[in-house]
């Protein structure tokens, strides 16, 4: 056993191979581990699963043909609720227009001390 501090460096050190040797086996395991695992994987995945014959997609199922049909309904519902949609915001367009000409319209024809005090009553009522 080492008396003085150096002494007891020396002692420790002479115990790193030993530890390091036992890290380096398990990480040599890990690594063959990996390297199996790896090359089962591409065993398998180079063997043919199944082969079957092509399907024949020119032919018209008649079991398919009325999900086509439904499909193609949907489509044009979904179509005339668009239409529907814009129609309706071209109408809210023009009705805020329209009233956006006749409140200017009301202000231009209205004196500054009747709008004063059309202002004061309405800021009253939020209170």
């Amino acid at each position: 056993m080492a008396v003085t501090p150096l002494g007891n460096s020396n002692f420790i050190n002479q115990n790193a191979p030993v530890v390091s040797q036992v890290h380096a086996n398990q990480q040599a395991r890990f690594d063959m581990q990996a390297l199996m695992a790896s090359e089962l994987a591409t065993q398998q995945n180079e063997e043919i699963k199944e082969v079957r014959p092509m399907e024949e997609s020119y032919r018209l199922d008649p079991e398919k043909e009325h999900e086509r049909q439904k499909s193609e309904e949907e489509a044009s519902e979904f179509e005339n609720e668009e239409q529907n949609a814009k129609a309706k915001d071209e109408e809210q367009t023009r009705q805020i227009k329209a009233n956006k000409e006749q409140f200017l319209k009301f202000i231009s024809e209205i004196d500054k001390s009747t709008l004063l005090e059309l202002l004061q009553e309405a800021l009253k009522e939020q209170e």
